[in-house]
């Protein structure tokens, strides 16, 4: 695993590696801890209490097992995604103190760079296992057939996954405190206080445990991203991971007004609850096609080896940006987030070429050229594009009052309209996640935003010359 330059980085490293004494300056409180730290230069160190020493590593020295760990992740994509860069760094401070302690200040010889490989591999092995998350999610209230995006299923409650613990629906209902089996108890009482009638069920394969919980949860929201692209805004606007940000299932309403009345009741914040029970699967089966080429591209995502991964991933940011946007209570953030995703799905880098970038989309995926009206003929393309860019930076530099209901103007005094919005940013994702597998056929595809645009249009242009 290890290579020639990598040892070299080992030994730098192992140079200002340092052990020293505690011995009269215990016990320390958190002022003379990083005094003394401070005083030796030491940074990341392993506390050896029964032999009054600390070992770590100077902060130039820290800085060559930070260097290590970023060229052992990118000698592998694989390890890349498997573990962070945070991660791995502490992972590798302890194999190395391990090393360097207790032995002479001569360079490592080669059955020690060996066994040090060793360890290495060893330690990436040990996280070389698939790890299935079930995770609650605000779905409908309704009992309805289980389904899949992508790597993703979900499943209502009443269909619990159980025989993945190796046991039946109700003998997972009759779990308590004083027969838990796998934390499951733990997950009923999260459901119940969630109000969360759904779970869904994801398997990340060789990550570290906290990278693969934070994959899993980010995978379960592009998924409810597809969820919202495939039904209709307001059904389902509030979908969301019962573990993230979330409205609640319902709320108190009440008030009194200055005249001495007032008023009482609730309001219900469910989700899908205005759709027939089994509708989000009617819904849903109707826009398969959909259905199965976004959910194409999350897989793409969580499994990291897909033909184009760059082109799926960067489709799977602006879904996520989508369903942060369209549930969203503040207009002003609304817009703001959701011109994120258009900037992100086209990676825009700047507001110039975001703009640029819009308008290209809207020539591309609407045959709308840059002077041409709307359909409502309220503006030109161009001036939609502007304006939408327009209003994001002005709410996120604060030229614009984030905490008011009315929506910045773009250039020209054109007003911003958060529908017409959601609709391009919702219309955007769906062609272009379409446009990747035809593009995937294509024949070596680059995998660039770059590439994919310019395929697209050329494909348009020789439909159109025919």
């Amino acid at each position: 695993m290890l290579d020639q330059n990598q040892f070299e980085t080992i030994e730098r490293a192992r140079a200002g590696f340092i052990t020293v004494s505690t011995e009269g300056h215990t016990p320390f409180d958190d002022r003379t801890y990083v005094a003394f730290l401070q005083q030796h230069d030491l940074t990341h160190v392993t506390n050896f209490p029964y032999k009054q020493e600390l070992s770590g590593f100077t902060t130039a020295a820290r800085a060559e097992v930070s260097a290590l760990a970023k060229s052992v992740r990118a000698a592998s994509s694989a390890r890349a995604r498997s573990v962070s860069h945070a991660f791995l760094t502490k992972a590798l401070d302890a194999i190395l103190i391990g090393a360097f302690r207790d032995r002479s200040d001569a360079p490592l010889d080669a059955a020690e760079q060996q066994a040090l490989d060793e360890k290495l591999t060893a330690w990436f092995d040990s996280h070389a296992v698939v790890r299935t998350h079930y995770i609650p999610c605000i779905l409908s209230p309704y009992a309805d057939e289980r389904f899949s995006i992508g790597p993703v299923r979900f499943h209502h409650l009443s269909d619990f996954p159980a025989a993945d613990f190796g046991m039946t629906i109700d003998e997972v209902d009759a779990l308590d405190e004083s027969n838990d089996f796998h934390g499951l108890t733990d997950l009923k009482r999260f459901i119940a206080e969630r109000h969360a009638d759904w779970v869904a069920v994801i398997g990340i394969a060789d990550h570290e445990p906290n990278r693969a919980l934070t994959k899993a949860d980010l995978s379960v929201d592009v998924a409810l991203a597809i969820v919202q692209l495939a039904t209709s805004f307001d059904h389902y606007r509030g979908i969301a991971r019962a573990t993230a940000r979330m409205a609640p299932a319902w709320r108190p309403n009440i008030l009194r007004t200055s005249d001495g009345g007032g008023s009482g009741g609730i309001i219900n914040l469910q989700p899908g609850r205005s759709v027939a029970p089994e509708g989000l699967g009617i819904i849903l089966k109707a826009n398969s096609a959909f259905v199965t080429s976004m959910g194409t591209r999350l897989t793409g995502y969580v499994e990291g080896m897909s033909a184009l991964p760059v082109l799926d991933e960067t489709w799977c940011n602006a879904a996520y940006w989508y369903h942060e946007a369209i549930a969203e209570p503040l207009e002003t953030i609304a817009i703001a987030k959701l011109e994120t995703a258009i900037e992100v799905l086209f990676r825009s880098e700047s507001s110039s070429r975001s703009t640029s970038r819009l308008v290209n989309a809207l020539e591309i995926f609407f045959g709308l050229a840059k002077d041409d009206m709307l359909p409502n003929g309220t503006m030109t393309a161009g001036e939609f594009a502007a304006t939408i860019v327009t209003a994001r930076s002005r709410v996120l530099h604060g030229t614009w009052q984030t905490l008011t209901s009315d929506l910045p103007e773009g250039k020209g005094g054109n007003p911003v309209s958060l529908a017409a919005t959601e609709q391009f940013a919702r219309s955007l994702l769906v062609k272009t996640s379409v446009a990747i597998d035809s593009y995937t056929a294509s024949g070596n595809p680059a995998d660039s935003v770059e590439g994919l645009l310019a395929w697209v249009r050329a494909m348009t242009a020789g439909k159109t010359s025919v």
